[in-house]
């Protein structure tokens, strides 16, 4: 028990002879579903919940309080009525639909599967949390581990409270205390010796108290389907068949899983990197089959040095209502996706920043930035103007708005693109920076573009040149000239203008500009536009520098441009035709 080797300390003693005390261990903050006593599996309450649906009669024979304590935990029963929740009612329709046999525990978890995925729908941020606890197990313990091993199930629910600052749960975490210290079995007797038995009616009372559940399988299968969800449309079958099931009972569970899409929870992703690296195509690439299906799934801005909080939530404007002039809050992108992902928690949705550095995002989001967290239990107050907005649209009592306080839709994703290359005029502050998660979208040449841009082309003069051989040479020399990759050339800087071809025209005014005006012109040692005297001869530059300036392109009617690009192209930066 390497585990306890670590954790034992007059604190854990004191924790145990706590927590131990009561009549009952109270259950901690971790929970993997919502059976508060007897954690029973629902093929039972299958039958049950059935003659409800069909009758309006809620009958479990002689288990009818504690039956309804239980469904009432696991959101299913109102308040332990004879009524359905929302999840509930959906829940056991789903079943009825997939002809789950009542009673038949061999199709437990196609019943939890089904009620997870259905409360993941409905944004139920109960079954969100128990699967975000079991994904937190997941980061430092196997799936074969904690389904052959379910005492660890039940002890790290118990583990997760706070006794004097001290949290046995979150101390594992903290010192990563993976699975290699845990053994098969928890041995009680030895805690009882090291403490020298001062605290034997405690640690009796975990022992006994976990002991009791192991035979019981309803938190395992919760998990089986929590693991289920969390697996990619490719890993599905492979799972489901490591799970040894009976044909008919695998089929099923293929069945239902083929129907739903893997849970995801919303983030928030910045996709960074140097100008024309697609930051904006893989965006659009996620949020475009959303918008298809629903133009309401994606609201879409461009951060810029003017935009403000007003501009991105919404204000007070003169609006004309008949004749007359009425004073009305006018939503604006983020304002307009909050509401309408409240009102669909059942797909998702998304808002969509470009450029998000070049906007005061402090200035921006002011304490909205604070949601960004996407914790659950921490919620902001909204203006007063913003507030009623939501309220009108939403209802008081709306967990979007309710007494005053907004939290981010659990289906909301912020998705942003960041060019690296700007010099932000408001540079992000570090805790802006690690509400978010950072994509790096990176320049792609030959040996690993599988795009389209790998067939682009420049012609010269009857010369072509392949675009790629182009960047690979041109972004060494901005490397060299910046030592650094943020303003480096990416595949989709430019795009053709006839099927692959870059015409000359394009290419000078977007290419060359840029290498000129943000790369070189302030340059001396390294920069790809200096002649020797020869060349300047040659090109009429009658400067002491003897740099080629930018309107040189453009001179006499552009007679200089050709043999200036193909200067630079086979001298200065060798690019092999083909």
């Amino acid at each position: 028990m390497r585990w306890f080797n670590i954790l034992n300390s007059e604190a854990f003693k004191n924790w145990l002879a706590s927590t131990g005390s009561g009549t009952r261990l109270p259950q901690g903050n971790f929970k993997l579903d919502g059976f508060t006593s007897s954690m029973r599996k629902f093929n039972n309450a299958h039958t049950w919940l059935s003659n409800l649906n069909n009758t309006g009669t809620f009958s479990p024979g002689g288990r009818l309080s504690q039956a309804k304590i239980d469904l009432t935990s696991a959101g299913i029963l109102n308040n332990r009525e004879d009524t359905f929740t929302s999840l509930g009612k959906l829940t056991i329709d789903k079943w009825d639909q997939f002809l789950i046999p009542a009673g038949d525990d061999d199709y437990e978890i196609h019943r939890c599967l089904i009620l997870t995925d259905n409360a993941f729908s409905l944004g139920n941020e109960q079954y969100i949390k128990y699967y975000n606890n079991w994904l937190k197990l997941r980061t430092l313990f196997s799936y074969e581990f904690l389904i052959n091993n379910k005492v660890y199930l039940y002890l790290f629910s118990y583990l997760d409270k706070d006794v004097n600052d001290f949290n046995p749960y979150n101390l594992i975490f903290t010192l990563n205390i993976g699975e290699s210290y845990f053994t098969n079995n928890i041995d009680w007797n030895l805690i009882k010796t090291y403490y020298n038995n001062d605290i034997d009616v405690e640690v009796n009372k975990y022992d006994t108290t976990i002991s009791s559940y192991l035979s019981r399988e309803g938190r395992s299968n919760l998990c089986i389907a929590f693991e289920l969800l969390s697996k990619d449309e490719d890993e599905r079958i492979p799972f489901i068949n490591s799970l040894g099931l009976d044909q008919a009972i695998h089929d099923k569970l293929l069945e239902i899983s083929n129907v739903l899409k893997p849970y995801t929870k919303a983030t928030n992703r910045i996709y960074y990197g140097p100008p024309g690296t697609g930051k904006s195509y893989e965006v659009n690439r996620i949020t475009s089959p959303h918008k298809r299906i629903n133009s309401n799934r994606v609201e879409k801005v461009t951060f810029h040095p003017e935009y403000d909080y007003h501009s991105f939530v919404g204000n007070y404007k003169p609006t004309m209502v008949g004749t007359s002039i009425s004073y009305q809050f006018v939503p604006q992108p983020f304002a307009r996706i909050y509401v309408q992902a409240w009102k669909d928690l059942s797909n998702e949705y998304f808002l969509q920043i470009e450029e998000i550095n070049r906007g005061n995002c402090a200035e921006i989001f002011g304490d909205l930035f604070q949601l960004l967290d996407r914790n659950p239990d921490y919620e902001v107050s909204a203006d007063e103007d913003f507030k009623k907005f939501l309220q009108d649209q939403l209802g008081e009592t709306h967990k979007g708005i309710e007494n005053g306080k907004i939290l981010l839709p659990p289906n909301l994703n912020l998705i942003a693109t960041m060019n690296t290359s700007d010099q932000s005029l408001f540079p992000m502050d570090s805790a802006f920076k690690r509400r978010w998660n950072w994509i790096y979208t990176p320049i792609k040449y030959e040996s690993d573009c599988i795009d389209i841009s790998k067939d682009y082309e420049i012609e010269i003069d009857s010369n072509r040149y392949k675009w790629l051989s182009f960047l690979e040479k041109i972004n060494k020399e901005i490397f060299n000239a910046t030592e650094s990759q943020d303003k480096q050339i990416g595949n989709w800087f430019v795009s053709p203008t006839i099927g692959n071809n870059i015409d000359i025209d394009t290419f000078v005014n977007k290419v060359i500009f840029y290498l000129w005006n943000d790369i070189f012109k302030e340059e001396d040692e390294y920069n790809i536009f200096k002649v020797s005297d020869e060349k300047a001869d040659e090109f009429a530059i009658n400067t002491d520098k003897k740099v080629i300036t930018f309107e040189k392109f453009f001179e006499n009617n552009k007679i200089y441009r050709i043999p200036i690009l193909k200067y630079l192209f086979n001298d200065v930066l060798s690019v092999g035709q083909f």
